[in-house]
């Protein structure tokens, strides 16, 4: 029998640390909603071909893949509020070179709402990863026109602030060894104006 591991039914520490991150500027109100897994995007189908099997009394019509479908699926889809613009997230169509924002969020029409898609990655990448989400990234970008962006938790909090969740342990029952000064949101907030 599988123990359920604390962060389920995210698939690393890292993606429920940003669930809270989320959860707490929900609460706030400057994100309307997050999910975590939205839809997949398809960014190749399967090839297949077809081919005769010679079998003792007769051919077997036959089908092979000869390459799988490839689908990528952000961590997660994040609707900002109006009121998060220029202090959360700035439009990627406007990049300039001084950014004080830490998100890109585009505008979907048929939501009238700013969106951003993020992948999360840990500080350390052991599996290279990394180098395989920035190919998608590329990819996605190309084919759909979606900006996914890369978010390592610690530099995030770090950057902005810290929620509240994270400064206990991951079962919650301690004291968390931050190796920086964590602000709050209010702190945040009080910087930005």
């Amino acid at each position: 029998m599988n123990k359920l591991k604390w962060h389920e039914p995210f698939h690393s520490p890292e993606e429920a640390y940003v669930s809270w991150y989320l959860d707490e500027l929900t609460e706030a109100g400057f994100v309307i909603k997050h999910e975590h897994q939205p839809s997949s995007i398809r960014l190749s189908p399967k090839v297949s071909y077809n081919w005769e099997k010679t079998m003792k009394t007769k051919n077997k019509k036959m089908n092979s893949a000869l390459l799988q479908e490839h689908i990528y699926t952000p961590d997660f889809k994040v609707t900002w509020a109006d009121g998060a613009h220029s202090v959360f997230f700035k439009d990627v169509n406007e990049v300039k070179d001084n950014n004080d924002c830490y998100f890109w969020a585009e505008t979907c029409l048929l939501e009238l709402a700013w969106n951003s898609y993020l992948e999360i990655k840990p500080s350390f990448d052991r599996n290279n990863m990394t180098r395989l989400f920035s190919i998608n990234q590329k990819w996605i970008y190309d084919k759909l026109g979606l900006y996914v962006q890369k978010i390592v938790p610690v530099k995030l909090f770090m950057e902005t602030f810290t929620p509240q969740r994270y400064l206990k342990t991951d079962q919650g029952r301690h004291g968390r060894s931050i190796h920086y000064y964590p602000r709050t949101l209010k702190e945040f907030l009080n910087k930005q104006s």
